[in-house]
């Protein structure tokens, strides 16, 4: 490393199993004064993490969104992310995917310190007791049944979701409404939809601009929520009713994922799986799967 590669102004660090893995450079919201990037192992001793980088580029230097390094882990180790400003008025928010190959392990971080903690996402589907639980109506995929806590496409694939249901669930579940929002001129929101009810369309390629979810009944229950809109970072909120429209107002909106926090929902005290957003500059990184 270079004399000035450790004069980092936020790091994170994340931990890594014996594997083969992909770092990519996801987005930065400060466009052309993205922050710059360097990836190393925790340890400059520690010769069981392998960091290749492409033909001539600084070995784990990331440059700008877009930028990728591979990791070959020999044996369980700790990898550190820096970031320093590209400019005196740049920003630090960056986001990183880390991908290991032949798991189907999904995991996200969202940086609260120096050091990454590690909160498991359920996979798609599993068989859970009672919990939120909703239909999404994704574009060239049809119906896809989302529990709670997971993504209806989202970063990892966005696809421009096209209608929503919530699920019926127990009947201590606080009671849920949602409403949508279509093209056209004028832009218009839906009636509210009660739990078991469409909301949106089906094979008339009209992604969703814009949702609100609401809790009508128990006092004690919040939502939240993350969504992600076409070109745009994802946005975190938390209460008892949320809006999410893209901040041009006519993205289509490629993910959402929802939870109940604060109440006991089927005899549990539900928890999202990732953090809210906490503030402007940080660091992001998200684990995903890729092969089998």
């Amino acid at each position: 490393m270079g004399p000035n590669e450790g004069n980092f102004e936020r790091t994170s660090s994340v931990a890594v199993e014996r594997g083969l893995f992909v770092l990519r450079y996801v987005a930065s919201k400060d466009g052309g004064f993205a922050p710059t990037a360097e990836v190393r192992a925790v340890s400059d001793s520690d010769q069981s993490l392998e960091i290749i980088s492409p033909p001539g580029v600084r070995t784990g230097h990331l440059a700008k969104p877009g930028a990728c390094a591979v990791i070959r882990a020999e044996r369980s180790g700790e990898l550190v992310i820096g970031i320093r400003r590209s400019a005196a008025s740049g920003s630090l928010d960056a986001s990183f995917r880390l991908e290991l190959l032949s798991s189907a392990e999904e995991r996200s971080w969202q940086d609260g310190s120096d050091k990454l903690p590690v909160r498991p996402s359920p996979t798609l589907g599993a068989s859970r007791s009672g919990g939120l639980r909703f239909l999404a109506h994704l574009a060239m995929r049809g119906d896809v049944e989302i529990d709670e806590g997971d993504w209806a496409a989202g970063p990892m694939s966005p696809t421009p979701i096209e209608g929503l249901q919530i699920h019926p669930g127990l009947a201590s579940d606080p009671r849920m409404e949602i409403q949508v929002m279509h093209g056209g001129r004028p832009q218009q929101w839906s009636r509210w939809f009660s739990v078991g009810e469409f909301a949106g369309s089906r094979g008339r390629r009209a992604p969703l601009l814009g949702v609100r979810i609401r809790i009508a009944g128990s006092e004690q229950a919040e939502l939240q929520g993350e969504a992600l809109f076409l070109g745009s970072l994802v946005v975190s909120k938390r209460g008892r009713e949320l809006e999410f429209v893209s901040a041009a107002g006519v993205d289509p909106l490629v993910g959402l994922r929802l939870a109940l926090r604060g109440a006991e929902v089927g005899g549990a005290s539900k928890a999202f799986v990732a953090p809210a957003r906490e503030r402007e500059s940080r660091v992001r990184v998200f684990r995903a799967s890729v092969g089998t």
